[in-house]
């Protein structure tokens, strides 16, 4: 079985328009069946090409998982920064509005949301995506830090760890059917802060934020 070694990255080009509709379709099937369904023959079948063109991108079936997790990254990465950038509000409300958001937008596609748990499942069994879990994992703590650090949050290392952590609990919820309401996020995610820190800061005359 071929290692998990990097792989040079495509130019913007057809082949990587082409490459990067073989990993949406391997987000699919592992959204849809698991990581153990990614065979050359489903993923090729899932993005209607031949096996032999998912192979020209792709040299092991490890190597299509992998890449899929990462292109998964990227584009959670798009959409919060998409996000991001339409809020004006740098208040700790604002980062839970930022997560509530981003929870609509993602729901509108459970089955990405399932292959992203598949993915975490199967990176327990394989250090090499176990190291892209645990990167990603720190990025978003780290994103979130930064927010809650402008918004004058008391610990906000630890406050963003809980924010995450009660994020995954109600994504997991949502998969199995027990609750999806966002206004029922909003409310778990306030309840780690008192109402009176959420506030937005008020902001002087100069426009400094005090």
């Amino acid at each position: 079985m071929q290692d998990f070694k990097e792989i040079e990255r495509t130019p913007n080009t057809k082949g990587a328009r082409s490459r990067e509709h073989v990993l949406e379709a391997a987000l699919r099937v592992i959204g849809t069946s698991g990581t153990e369904a990614v065979t050359y023959r489903c993923v090729a079948d899932e993005a209607g090409l031949t096996r032999g063109a998912v192979a020209h991108h792709f040299p092991s079936r490890e190597q299509i998982i992998l890449q899929a997790f990462r292109h998964y990254i990227e584009t959670v990465d798009a959409s919060l920064s998409e996000i991001s950038a339409r809020l004006d509000d740098d208040s700790i409300d604002g980062v839970i509005e930022l997560l509530v958001r981003y929870h609509q937008r993602e729901f509108r596609d459970p089955a990405r949301v399932l292959a992203e748990y598949e993915l975490i499942l199967f990176a327990a069994r394989n250090e090499a995506v176990g190291r892209e879990v645990r990167s990603w994992e720190r990025a978003l703590i780290d994103r979130l830090e930064s927010r809650l650090n402008r918004a004058g949050a008391d610990q906000p290392h630890q406050s963003a760890q809980l924010l995450l952590a009660v994020f995954r609990a109600f994504e997991l919820d949502s998969l199995t059917g027990r609750d999806n309401n966002p206004e029922e996020l909003r409310a778990r995610l306030q309840a780690l802060f008192p109402a009176k820190v959420r506030k937005p800061r008020t902001t002087t005359s100069n426009g400094a934020k005090i």
